[in-house]
């Protein structure tokens, strides 16, 4: 379960940031850079807290 909470979480956030369509548009230099870049770290840190949990036996 965990490794489809990672796949998830890993997928959205590229496909999130390769989007054409997000909330705030990228032609807007470095406002619209900052809400993928926040998705980003949201998703590493996200990943990162899921690797660190322990696995059933």
């Amino acid at each position: 379960m965990t490794f489809v909470k990672i796949l998830g979480t890993a997928l959205l956030a590229l496909l999130y940031t390769v989007s054409p369509i997000d909330c705030i548009p990228d032609i807007l230099p470095v406002v619209g850079w900052g809400d993928d870049v926040a998705v980003i770290v949201w998703a590493w840190t996200t990943i990162g807290k899921l690797l660190k949990e322990p696995t059933p036996t």
